[in-house]
């Protein structure tokens, strides 16, 4: 047994030995001199001009700390103080970047937060550096407690254990920082204050020695040991207001509430695409400039390739700026201001409005978007006559093709689905829409798939009103339209074609209503011998109209925009964005039949700005009028009865091919059996004749006769998707 106990003994004798030597591997004896690096982590490497204060404290044998040593040391500087193994000593450390120029010294010594002159080394008394001072001394001769300097603190307590060690100082950055980010002329003399702070004035740069105007300013927060000590969870935050003030003393930036930032923050000040300051995320805008919208004339709307749609908004504000609004196509940015013209691509399209909710008065974006629907045409429909005396030879819907050297029989006439003397075509929506003013022996309005021709629907009447003869039919969106009449004008709801007729009457139009016209977000109608305007959006018959002159005919819409009436030579010029008229006077007369009913033949052109009108009306004239709108020139035989084969112009004889650059006249040999006779003619822009075709009743499979065959109408084939709604 004794035995067994000596052995382990001398096992714990060994043990015991093990431990002491590793111990004293960690451990100098106590009361040993050491000298003891200083490195920090935590910040960037000090660069020239960066200055560093550190001051020690050591444990007295109560443990209380007492002032032993202090320091201030530049970028040069590899700090090391004189320690005595088995003490404990605590640490105060700050740096300042750039404070060189940036603190106040006197000579050699600096003011606060150091406190004290440059040294090579430490200086070992008792006297304590004001390093945890939020007040600082500015080189300014200012004092601040939110001075514009970059700062950085630390405390640590350590024992030092053997010569060998190293006291590494976490440094943490106690400010935050304010980056302006403008132009070179703004930035050239830019001032930004800070509640508290010091002013900071930029200079303009020269664009060579940099990439970008951008300057960073820092800010050290105004309590340095609260913002050193909070914690992670629940960090410090500065409270402040900014003002940005440019040379001439105009504010370009306030924040009348309180802005916060919290250590190691960046704040960010710029401008957007706009020029306006941006700060905090949001987009700063004087309040005199915040807009409101009361008015558009942004509706859905259809034209084909290469004719420009105009749209507009008002807006309301103290100072408005305009370029505030911004227009898209498809989403993409296109343009800016109250006013948008563009030309789009064929296909369906949207067009669309924006003011941003920085820019708006309610701090809401303000948008809109609407159809826009381009289309390509390689040819034209052309509504044929029937008899007015109730025949049963009806003709129904001829189709052309530009380049065909015929024209082809595309829907059959039927009193189903035509009225006696059927007169208005109108291709909307991806439908033919037919008005026939005499419905005794037929219908009044019916409608057909401009596609396939496949008839959709008829009205015999419309409000019971048997002896009503309908004018015109115009679409205002792909479920609404107007149809107008001598007992006044309806609303027509639209559904693919399929449509129903509201009972009440226009409201202006009570008396009879011919023309209608829609463009531009305005819906056009001449009524009581009165061109009438409504705002299409939000259109119903109790809107109230904006009368604009004396009318009995219209309208046609020339290059540069214009809406245009008349009543004998006296022109009514409307625009059709505000509504303002005024009247011009030509030498002749826009004519026009109103017994029976027939569109004006009166068209303009899309090619040049010029408009084009039979001499008379219709089933007399051989002749055509071109009035060129900019020079104020009327050319009286620009298309002559000898260009015209001696074929007379009958009904609602003129179309102009937006796409094409032409004039395209219908036309027949002559009444009786010389009706079965027709022309279509093309001209351009100097009264060339480019294209002839003849053609007749001759296909008695679908028609049985050669009876007449009365071109009423044109409109044009349109080749696009289907309406987006």
């Amino acid at each position: 047994m004794m035995k067994k106990l000596s052995l382990f003994l001398s096992l714990g004798a060994l043990l015991l030995s093990g431990c002491a030597k590793n111990d004293n591997e960690k451990h100098d004896a106590p009361g040993k001199k050491a000298v003891v690096a200083v490195t920090t982590t935590g910040m960037d490497a000090m660069q020239e001009g960066d200055i560093m204060a550190v001051q020690i404290y050591r444990a007295d044998e109560s443990g209380d700390y007492k002032p032993y040593a202090h320091g201030l040391f530049d970028a040069s500087s590899s700090p090391e103080f004189n320690a005595v193994t088995g003490e404990s000593y605590k640490v105060a450390a700050t740096t300042i970047r750039q404070a060189d120029t940036k603190i106040s010294k006197n000579g050699n010594t600096y003011g606060k937060p150091f406190g004290t002159s440059a040294t090579d080394g430490f200086r070992y008394d008792d006297s304590e550096l004001p390093l945890s001072s939020s007040e600082v001394e500015t080189a300014d001769g200012g004092k601040y407690t939110l001075p514009a300097i970059e700062r950085y603190y630390t405390e640590t307590t350590r024992r030092i254990n053997t010569t060998g060690d190293k006291l590494n100082l976490e440094m943490k950055p106690v400010s935050f920082k304010v980056t302006v980010d403008l132009d070179e002329n703004t930035m050239d003399g830019l001032k930004l204050s800070l509640t508290g702070a010091p002013d900071v004035t930029f200079a303009k740069t020269d664009p060579t020695l940099r990439n970008t105007s951008a300057r960073t300013v820092w800010y050290q927060v105004s309590d340095i040991l609260e913002a050193y000590s909070a914690p992670e969870d629940k960090p410090y935050s500065e409270n402040f207001s900014i003002t940005l003030t440019d040379k001439s003393g105009n504010v370009l930036l306030t924040t009348n509430e309180q802005t916060d930032a919290r250590i190691g923050d960046e704040l960010n000040i710029a401008a957007n695409e706009d020029g306006y300051i941006t700060f905090g995320g949001a987009t700063t805008v004087p309040a005199e400039k915040l807009l409101t919208v009361s008015d558009d004339n942004l509706f859905y709307s259809e034209s084909p390739v290469g004719i420009e749609k105009r749209y507009r908004i008002a807006i309301e504000a103290q100072d408005p700026d305009p370029y505030m609004v911004k227009w898209y196509v498809d989403e993409t940015l296109k343009g800016k201001g109250l006013d948008f013209t563009y030309v789009a691509e064929a296909g369906n399209h949207t067009v669309s409005y924006k003011i941003p909710a920085e820019y708006s008065a309610t701090g809401k974006e303000i948008t809109k978007t609407v159809a826009a629907n381009v289309y390509t045409s390689n040819g034209i429909y052309i509504l044929n006559e029937p008899n007015m005396t109730g025949s049963e030879n009806i003709r129904g819907i001829n189709r052309y093709t530009y380049g065909a050297t015929d024209v082809e029989r595309f829907v059959k006439g039927d009193y189903t689905c035509f009225g006696a003397t059927a007169q208005y075509i109108s291709n909307w929506a991806g439908y033919l829409y037919v008005i026939s003013p005499y419905n005794q022996s037929g219908v009044s309005f019916s409608s057909f798939d401009a596609t396939t021709g496949t008839f959709v629907k008829a009205a015999k009447s419309v409000n019971d009103a048997a002896t009503a003869s309908l004018h015109a039919f115009a679409g205002i969106s792909p479920t609404q339209g107007i149809i107008t009449s001598n007992q006044g004008a309806w609303i027509a709801t639209l559904d693919n074609g399929d449509f129903s007729i509201g009972t009440d009457k226009v409201n202006g139009t009570e008396n009879g209503a011919t023309n209608a016209f829609v463009t531009d977000g305005r819906i056009f109608v001449i009524a009581n011998g009165k061109a009438l305007a409504y705002k299409a959006e939000g259109f119903t018959a109790a809107s109230e109209p904006k009368v604009l002159g004396d009318a009995n005919t219209g309208f046609v819409q020339s290059k540069d925009g214009y809406v245009w009436a008349a009543k004998g030579g006296n022109l009514l010029r409307i625009d059709p964005l505000d509504l303002s008229v005024e009247t011009v006077t030509i030498s002749a007369e826009i004519k026009f039949s109103s017994s029976p009913w027939k569109q004006v033949s009166w068209v303009a052109s899309t090619a040049e700005n010029v408009m084009y009108f039979t001499k008379d009306s219709w089933g007399t004239s051989k002749e055509i009028y071109k009035y060129d709108i900019t020079n104020d020139v009327l050319t009286p035989q620009f298309i002559t009865a000898d260009a015209l084969d001696n074929y007379m112009l009958y009904a609602t004889s003129l179309y102009f091919d937006p796409q094409r650059g032409e004039l395209i006249c219908s036309a027949i040999k002559g009444y009786g059996a010389s009706s079965a006779y027709n022309a279509l003619f093309s001209f351009t822009s100097d009264g060339t004749k480019s294209a002839g075709v003849l053609y007749d009743t001759a296909d008695t499979d679908i028609y049985g006769s050669k009876d007449m065959l009365m071109p009423a109408m044109m409109c044009p084939i349109k080749n696009f998707t289907a309406p987006v709604i």
